[in-house]
């Protein structure tokens, strides 16, 4: 379990990385047409290639973000609670979270499928394909909802362990 996990993180953190290569990309290009257009010579490919590497960037980006807990979030409100009660409204929230992003998921699949079948592509003068960015906004969807599960798992040790000590201490007394 402990391989397959370590596995996992590697794929999580690769793909933030590559996210982070996409941003870097999108930028460039945006920057060089931006230098194109002031000269006259505008580079009519970079809004199609920019909108695919953003689905990239956001999708690649989320597990990544979701392990160093990136999102935003309301801590004003759980910081009221107790450590247990924390960890309990950290769970739960993950949880609904990862039922989200599963049905986001699923989503992703069957809209990935139906643009490979028929090769969807964009409709600018430059023809790319866009059914690679459906299959990787399955496939971030895929890793979010994992580290939602290793989340979860996380919470509920944490919650276990908090009984645990306890269970000590009223035994103690």
């Amino acid at each position: 379990m402990a391989r397959l996990k370590r596995i996992f993180e590697f794929i999580r953190d690769y793909s933030g990385v590559v996210a982070g290569l996409c941003g870097i990309g999108m930028t460039i290009s945006i920057v060089i047409d931006v230098i194109g257009r002031n000269i006259n010579m505008p580079i009519y490919w970079v809004t199609d290639i920019s909108l695919i590497l953003i689905v990239w960037l956001t999708f690649l980006a989320m597990g990544s973000t979701q392990a160093v807990r990136g999102h935003i979030r309301a801590d004003f409100f759980i910081t009221r609670f107790s450590p247990r009660g924390r960890a309990w409204f950290e769970a739960i929230s993950w949880f609904f979270s990862f039922l989200f992003c599963l049905i986001l998921f699923i989503a992703g699949v069957v809209s990935a499928v139906e643009s490979v079948k028929m090769w969807e592509g964009s409709i600018g003068i430059v023809h790319f394909p866009i059914w690679p960015a459906r299959i990787i906004l399955a496939f971030g969807m895929l890793i979010i909802c994992m580290q939602f599960i290793i989340d979860i798992i996380q919470e509920l040790k944490r919650i276990i362990l908090s009984q645990k000590i306890l269970s000590q201490k009223a035994g103690q007394e």
